[in-house]
Protein backbone atom coordinates (compact mmCIF):
# COMPACT_ATOMS: atom_id res chain seq x y z
CA UNK A 1 0.00 0.00 0.00
CA UNK A 2 1.92 3.33 -1.25
CA UNK A 3 1.46 6.04 1.25
CA UNK A 4 2.18 9.67 1.08
CA UNK A 5 4.19 11.51 3.59
CA UNK A 6 1.23 13.14 4.87
CA UNK A 7 -1.00 10.09 5.54
CA UNK A 8 1.93 8.48 7.41
CA UNK A 9 2.15 11.57 9.89
CA UNK A 10 -1.84 11.58 10.43
CA UNK A 11 -2.41 8.48 10.07
CA UNK A 12 -5.45 7.36 7.86
CA UNK A 13 -7.93 4.69 6.23
CA UNK A 14 -7.85 3.70 3.43
CA UNK A 15 -10.16 1.78 1.17
CA UNK A 16 -8.37 -1.62 -0.63
CA UNK A 17 -9.31 -3.39 -3.56
CA UNK A 18 -8.22 -7.05 -3.46
CA UNK A 19 -9.00 -10.69 -5.59
CA UNK A 20 -9.31 -12.99 -3.19
CA UNK A 21 -10.71 -16.64 -2.83
CA UNK A 22 -14.47 -16.66 -1.46
CA UNK A 23 -16.78 -18.94 -0.56
CA UNK A 24 -20.40 -18.89 -3.06
CA UNK A 25 -22.45 -21.32 -1.25
CA UNK A 26 -21.54 -24.48 -2.49
CA UNK A 27 -21.19 -27.88 -0.86
CA UNK A 28 -17.33 -28.52 -1.23
CA UNK A 29 -15.97 -32.25 -2.23
CA UNK A 30 -13.28 -34.06 -0.34
CA UNK A 31 -10.62 -34.03 -3.30
CA UNK A 32 -9.77 -37.41 -4.45
CA UNK A 33 -6.49 -37.63 -5.06
CA UNK A 34 -5.03 -36.90 -1.53
CA UNK A 35 -8.27 -37.60 0.14
CA UNK A 36 -8.76 -34.23 2.33
CA UNK A 37 -5.23 -33.94 3.73
CA UNK A 38 -4.11 -31.28 0.87
CA UNK A 39 -0.70 -33.78 0.39
CA UNK A 40 0.37 -36.45 -1.91
CA UNK A 41 2.67 -38.60 -0.44
CA UNK A 42 5.40 -40.72 -2.54
CA UNK A 43 7.37 -43.35 -1.18
CA UNK A 44 10.22 -44.62 -2.62
CA UNK A 45 12.39 -47.75 -1.61
CA UNK A 46 16.21 -47.69 -1.77
CA UNK A 47 18.53 -50.15 -0.08
CA UNK A 48 18.83 -47.00 2.24
CA UNK A 49 15.86 -47.62 3.38
CA UNK A 50 12.68 -45.74 2.67
CA UNK A 51 12.40 -41.57 1.03
CA UNK A 52 9.23 -39.96 1.88
CA UNK A 53 8.45 -37.39 -0.82
CA UNK A 54 5.62 -34.71 0.56
CA UNK A 55 4.12 -32.35 -2.09
CA UNK A 56 1.37 -30.36 -2.23
CA UNK A 57 -1.57 -31.50 -4.35
CA UNK A 58 -1.69 -30.58 -7.59
CA UNK A 59 -5.50 -31.46 -8.36
CA UNK A 60 -7.01 -29.10 -4.92
CA UNK A 61 -4.00 -26.69 -4.87
CA UNK A 62 -3.05 -27.69 -1.06
CA UNK A 63 -6.57 -27.22 -0.03
CA UNK A 64 -8.22 -30.43 0.29
CA UNK A 65 -11.45 -29.73 -0.64
CA UNK A 66 -12.73 -29.28 -4.34
CA UNK A 67 -14.98 -26.75 -5.00
CA UNK A 68 -16.80 -24.14 -2.61
CA UNK A 69 -15.13 -21.07 -2.92
CA UNK A 70 -14.57 -18.90 -6.27
CA UNK A 71 -12.18 -15.93 -7.43
CA UNK A 72 -13.92 -12.33 -6.26
CA UNK A 73 -12.70 -9.02 -5.94
CA UNK A 74 -13.73 -7.32 -2.84
CA UNK A 75 -12.96 -3.64 -0.93
CA UNK A 76 -11.79 -4.19 2.73
CA UNK A 77 -10.67 -0.94 4.81
CA UNK A 78 -7.31 -0.83 6.26
CA UNK A 79 -6.55 1.23 9.53
CA UNK A 80 -3.14 2.36 8.88
CA UNK A 81 -1.76 3.67 11.97
CA UNK A 82 0.82 7.15 12.16
CA UNK A 83 4.21 6.64 12.05
CA UNK A 84 4.68 3.61 9.52
CA UNK A 85 7.14 3.30 7.36
CA UNK A 86 8.18 1.40 4.45
CA UNK A 87 9.04 -1.73 5.19
CA UNK A 88 6.30 -2.23 8.45
CA UNK A 89 3.73 -4.70 7.46
CA UNK A 90 0.27 -4.86 8.87
CA UNK A 91 -1.72 -8.45 9.79
CA UNK A 92 -5.79 -8.50 9.34
CA UNK A 93 -7.03 -11.86 10.63
CA UNK A 94 -9.35 -13.44 8.64
CA UNK A 95 -9.41 -10.88 5.44
CA UNK A 96 -7.10 -12.92 3.39
CA UNK A 97 -8.55 -16.01 1.03
CA UNK A 98 -11.66 -17.60 2.32
CA UNK A 99 -11.47 -21.66 3.20
CA UNK A 100 -14.40 -23.66 2.74
CA UNK A 101 -15.53 -22.90 6.59
CA UNK A 102 -14.31 -19.80 8.76
CA UNK A 103 -11.68 -21.60 10.39
CA UNK A 104 -9.84 -21.83 7.13
CA UNK A 105 -9.45 -18.52 6.04
CA UNK A 106 -6.51 -16.72 5.83
CA UNK A 107 -4.69 -13.35 6.58
CA UNK A 108 -4.11 -10.29 4.43
CA UNK A 109 -0.75 -9.12 4.71
CA UNK A 110 -0.49 -5.22 3.89
CA UNK A 111 3.07 -3.78 3.32
CA UNK A 112 3.49 -0.40 3.62
CA UNK A 113 5.88 1.92 0.95
CA UNK A 114 6.27 5.63 1.55
CA UNK A 115 6.10 7.42 -1.30
CA UNK A 116 9.28 10.19 -1.46
CA UNK A 117 7.95 14.04 -0.41
CA UNK A 118 8.87 17.00 -2.47
CA UNK A 119 10.98 18.95 0.10
CA UNK A 120 10.91 16.51 3.34
CA UNK A 121 13.43 13.56 3.84
CA UNK A 122 12.98 11.04 5.96
CA UNK A 123 15.74 9.22 7.91
CA UNK A 124 13.81 6.75 10.53
CA UNK A 125 11.96 9.12 12.83
CA UNK A 126 14.02 12.27 11.91
CA UNK A 127 12.55 15.14 9.04
CA UNK A 128 14.94 17.18 6.89
CA UNK A 129 13.85 20.41 5.38
CA UNK A 130 16.86 22.17 3.33
CA UNK A 131 16.80 25.64 3.77
CA UNK A 132 18.67 28.55 1.69
CA UNK A 133 19.50 31.54 3.60
CA UNK A 134 21.06 34.88 1.90
CA UNK A 135 24.41 35.87 3.59
CA UNK A 136 23.40 38.58 5.71
CA UNK A 137 20.60 36.21 7.59
CA UNK A 138 23.56 33.42 8.10
CA UNK A 139 25.79 36.41 9.46
CA UNK A 140 23.27 38.56 11.47
CA UNK A 141 20.95 36.05 11.83
CA UNK A 142 17.17 36.19 11.53
CA UNK A 143 13.76 34.64 12.38
CA UNK A 144 12.70 32.23 8.79
CA UNK A 145 9.21 30.41 8.64
CA UNK A 146 9.87 26.78 8.09
CA UNK A 147 7.01 24.33 6.94
CA UNK A 148 6.28 21.51 8.59
CA UNK A 149 3.59 18.46 8.27
CA UNK A 150 1.63 20.34 10.90
CA UNK A 151 1.36 23.67 9.19
CA UNK A 152 4.63 26.68 9.19
CA UNK A 153 6.36 27.38 12.14
CA UNK A 154 8.79 29.87 12.89
CA UNK A 155 12.22 29.51 12.98
CA UNK A 156 14.74 31.21 14.93
CA UNK A 157 18.26 31.23 12.89
CA UNK A 158 21.57 32.26 15.05
CA UNK A 159 24.16 34.47 13.68
CA UNK A 160 27.19 33.33 12.29
CA UNK A 161 25.58 29.96 10.93
CA UNK A 162 27.78 27.70 9.24
CA UNK A 163 27.01 26.37 5.90
CA UNK A 164 25.47 22.85 6.08
CA UNK A 165 24.91 23.33 9.87
CA UNK A 166 21.51 21.38 11.14
CA UNK A 167 19.51 22.95 13.56
CA UNK A 168 16.70 21.12 15.59
CA UNK A 169 12.83 22.32 15.71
Amino acid sequence: LKLTFEEIYNGIQKKVRIKRQMRNGDNPTKCSQCQGTGEIRMVQRSILGQIINVQQCSNCSGGGYIGGTESSSTTIDVDVPHGISSGNYMTLKGKGNQGVSKEMDGNLIVHFQEIEHDIFIRDDLDIYLECTLQYQQAVLGTTIKVPTLSGEVKLKIPNSIKDGQILRL
